[in-house]
C-alpha cells in the first residue's frame, strides 16, 4: 500500500506552513540567557540511562535524551511506529504492515492500543523498564509541568522545548510560545528540574520537513499508542508558532509510515 499523500498529514495535524513577516521578526529576536547556569543534574538511572523526575502523578519518569543520542542536545534516532530499527528514508516507501506489530490492550473496548516491548525502540535500545511514551503519558507531561520554547539551549546553539517539574499548581499546564508568552507566577531557570527536547522534526513520506521548506521547526516524538478506529498511531507534536493549544500535544495520524525520534519513559 502506497503512501497517501501529503494533504492527508496536513489535514491530520491542522497545520499551516504560512508564517507573517512579523512572527519572523519575533523569532529571530528571541535569545536563550541561561548559558551560564549549572544544568539540573539527572535524579537516577535506569539500566544505565538517566531520568528526571517532573513530579508527574503516574509516577513516570523521563529520559534526559532520545534514543541514539548521546548527549541531551542530538536528535537521536529516527523509527517509524512499531519498528525498533532505524528508519531509512531512502528504503523505506511504504506504510508498515499492522499485522507485523505486536500490541498489549490498554483499555477493555480495544480503542487504544499500546505497543508490546518487542515493537518498542524504546524498550529494545534502553532495556531494563524503559518504554515509549504512551499518548495519556505525553498528555500528563503537558497538563502538569511547565513547558517554554528556546532557541538557544545553555548556549548550544540547539533550539527546542523545555519541559520543566512545575514549581506551583498555577504554572501547571503553562506553555511559554515565543509569539505568546504564557508567564508562570514563579521563576524557572536551567538549574531546576527539567528535560529539554532538541528540534526534531518528523518524516513523512520519506522526507523530513524542515525550517527550510517553510515549516516552522518543532519537536516531534512518537507515542506507543495506536488509535483502531483511525487506524493510526498517535505522535506528540509541538509547533511552538501558533498559540492556538492544537498545536501543542498530542495528535492521532492516520497512517503508520511517519518517522519520529523517541524519548523514553521508565515507570
Amino acid at each position: 500500500m502506497k503512501k497517501i499523500s501529503v494533504l492527508y498529514l496536513l489535514a491530520g495535524l491542522c497545520l499551516t506552513t504560512a508564517c507573517s513577516d512579523d512572527d519572523e521578526d519575533d523569532v529571530i529576536s528571541q535569545v536563550e540567557d541561561d548559558a551560564t547556569v549549572e544544568l539540573y543534574a539527572p535524579d537516577g538511572n535506569e539500566n544505565n540511562h538517566s531520568y528526571v523526575d517532573l513530579g508527574i502523578t503516574s509516577g513516570v519518569k523521563w529520559a534526559t535524551m532520545n534514543v541514539g543520542a548521546t548527549s541531551i542536545y542530538e536528535k537521536g534516532t529516527y523509527f517509524a511506529f512499531g519498528s525498533t530499527t532505524e528508519y531509512d528514508s531512502s528504503t523505506e516507501t511504504e506504510a508498515i504492515d499492522v499485522s507485523s506489530i505486536s500490541f498489549v490492550e490498554e483499555n477493555s473496548n480495544n480503542v487504544t492500543l499500546t505497543l508490546a516491548a518487542e515493537s518498542d525502540a524504546a524498550a529494545t535500545y534502553f532495556g531494563g523498564k524503559w518504554r515509549t511514551p504512551t499518548n495519556v503519558d505525553f498528555n500528563q507531561l503537558v497538563s502538569q509541568c511547565y513547558l517554554k520554547w528556546v532557541y538557544n539551549y545553555h548556549g548550544s546553539g540547539v533550539g527546542g522545548l523545555v519541559v520543566y517539574k512545575a514549581k506551583i499548581d498555577s504554572d501547571k499546564g503553562k506553555s511559554s510560545l515565543p509569539t505568546a508568552p504564557d508567564t508562570p507566577e514563579a521563576s524557572y531557570t536551567l538549574a531546576d528540574a527539567h528535560i529539554f527536547f532538541p528540534v526534531t522534526n518528523c518524516y513523512f513520506q520519506n522526507h523530513l520537513f524542515s525550517d527550510s521548506e517553510g515549516w516552522w521547526d518543532n519537536c516531534a516524538l512518537l507515542s506507543s499508542s495506536y488509535n483502531v478506529s483511525r487506524k493510526g498511531s498517535y505522535v506528540f507534536w509541538y509547533y511552538p508558532y501558533k498559540y492556538d493549544r492544537q498545536y501543542r500535544g498530542v495528535v492521532p495520524l492516520g497512517s503508520l509510515f511517519q518517522a519520529a525520534c523517541v524519548r523514553p519513559v521508565c515507570d
